[in-house]
């Protein structure tokens, strides 16, 4: 009689065999007479349209510049003062500076040394199991 460490690597096992099959047969499948064509958006903004959508992008970017350290680089999830920040927040900010060198909200230079802050903290961080560690 097999113990329940053994039935549950043979079920672990079994599941993978079938996982690896499904994704072989899924990847080796081709569709040559599927064909995307890229076609340009026929859609002109009102001006109403066209002002709201400057308007939301620049209070994104202002969410980004006012809530994110600028010795760190790093900027909050949401502004409660208690929320933490994340890779997926700091991507989004690092984003907000391209934006905003583009939109003339701050300058290249500005842009360019808040990136570098961000990818310096994360480059120089612990990266270990510890409570402290920023990741691992």
């Amino acid at each position: 009689m097999r113990n329940k460490k053994s039935v549950f690597v043979s079920v672990l096992m079994i599941k993978i065999i079938i996982l690896i099959v499904v994704m072989l047969v899924g990847c080796g499948s081709t569709r040559d007479d599927f064909v995307y064509e890229f076609r340009p958006i026929e859609y002109t903004l009102s001006p109403e349209e066209e002002a709201f959508l400057d308007t939301l992008q620049h209070r994104t970017f202002l969410y980004f510049w006012e809530e994110s350290n600028p010795e760190k680089g790093l900027v909050k999830d949401r502004s409660a003062d208690y929320s933490p920040s994340s890779t997926a927040a700091v991507g989004f900010e690092i984003a907000a500076w391209a934006v905003g060198a583009e939109r003339g909200w701050i300058t290249r230079d500005e842009a360019v040394e808040r990136t570098y802050r961000a990818l310096k903290f994360f480059w120089n961080s612990n990266q270990s199991k510890a409570k402290d560690a920023t990741g691992y």
